[in-house]
């Protein structure tokens, strides 16, 4: 009897990292708004509770053919309570790249850790995932 042989199909899309970015606004002396980014790792500090949080993901990866990939992300709070999804469908090119992916501004309404999730091409399970401290500066210090 022959013993089975067989190849896995290699996969197009690998997610090479994940960054999380709180996005912020800052102005100019003349008044002008300028949108600023600020990557997170394991903490974030925030001035009070509640704390109005814009965060978006930068997706770096590397694609070995021309293929569409869609990526959704979600906060999970302290609670548990999953918050409303980001979506993102691109063409990724062969070789190294990276996309940013919005998650809808959300409300921190409590100190903890919110859990950043990202699922790729509808993946059950997160392809990547971050866990982020929220806590106020006097609790820290």
């Amino acid at each position: 009897m022959m013993g089975l042989s067989f190849t896995l199909p290699r996969m197009p899309f690998r997610l090479d990292e994940m960054c999380v970015l709180e996005i912020g606004q800052a102005r100019f002396s003349d008044g002008t708004k300028f949108e600023t980014t600020t990557s997170i790792v394991r903490v974030l500090v925030v001035e009070a509770f509640p704390a109005i949080l814009n965060w978006r993901l930068v997706i770096k990866f590397t694609a070995d053919t021309k293929c569409t990939v869609t990526c959704d992300a979600h906060v999970l709070d302290p609670s548990g309570r999953r918050l409303p999804p980001g979506h993102l469908k691109f063409a990724a090119e062969p070789g190294s790249d990276r996309e940013e992916l919005p998650i809808p501004v959300f409300t921190a309404t409590a100190k903890g850790t919110y859990t950043v999730n990202l699922h790729v091409n509808g993946s059950p399970t997160p392809s990547a995932s971050e866990d982020i401290l929220v806590d106020v500066a006097a609790s820290i210090a």
